[in-house]
């Protein structure tokens, strides 16, 4: 498990690590720490390299603050767990922790069993999560799958678009289906793979996605998307 600390004070940094490796050695998980002193050094690294399981984020630092700094990491990414350590006098609205989706707020000194919760969180949904991984030009990429809303096959290029951003790579609706190996993908159209988690309303001869785009439906695929949209949403339905 790859952990983040952005934390200006160094007592708190140390104490959060201790905890960390008392978590690590309990639980038998490899965990790597990357302690940064402020917002702008981790930056530095985040645009290098977004690969961190979960992100603990002081709220009060100097220049740029802990919630300001969570906003720069949802804009690339959605899926990065975000643990806030704050003093009980600092304030956060509902409407910013719903904003930056964070996990949960920690107050300091952090308690050990608060942080063990966290760490137990974010390993057993990584267990289950299932990611796509391809390699770009410039960097690599790691995308969960559920943040994927489709995949439009265009010329060349794949182009799977999520809520943050589009990602393009070479590859054929096939291999992309292949790769995927989820049966919560499927074709739609000679061109596109959709993303049933996504679906948003499903109709005879169109689909309309969570970001409201409308996409094609053939009707060699209708019938299969139609049963496939049915079945999870009656096991989304038993889940709650």
């Amino acid at each position: 498990m790859k952990i983040a600390i952005c934390e200006d004070e160094g007592a708190a940094t140390k104490r959060l690590s201790d905890i960390i490796r008392a978590w690590e050695k309990e639980k038998g998980v490899f965990a790597e720490i990357f302690p940064y002193i402020n917002a702008e050094k981790f930056l530095d690294d985040w645009n290098e390299n977004e690969d961190y399981d979960i992100i603990f984020l002081d709220i009060k630092m100097d220049k740029m603050d802990g919630m300001d700094l969570a906003r720069r990491i949802r804009r690339t990414n959605l899926d990065v767990a975000i643990v806030f350590v704050t003093n009980i006098k600092e304030f956060v609205t509902a409407m910013e922790s719903y904003e930056v989706t964070a996990m949960r707020f920690l107050d300091k000194p952090v308690k050990k069993e608060k942080v063990f919760l966290c760490l137990d969180k974010v390993n057993q949904n990584g267990k289950n999560k299932k990611y796509f991984l391809f390699d770009d030009p410039e960097k690599k990429f790691r995308i969960a799958h559920e943040d994927i809303i489709y995949i439009k096959k265009s010329s060349n290029n794949a182009n799977i678009v999520t809520a943050i951003g589009t990602y393009s790579l070479r590859r054929t609706v096939a291999q992309l289906l292949e790769e995927l190996d989820d049966e919560l993908f499927i074709q739609s159209h000679k061109s596109y793979i959709i993303n049933i988690r996504r679906i948003k309303f499903l109709y005879n001869d169109q689909i309309i996605m969570s970001n409201g785009v409308r996409l094609p439906l053939s009707k060699s695929f209708v019938i299969e998307a139609q049963k496939r949209f049915v079945d999870y949403s009656i096991r989304k339905d038993r889940e709650k």
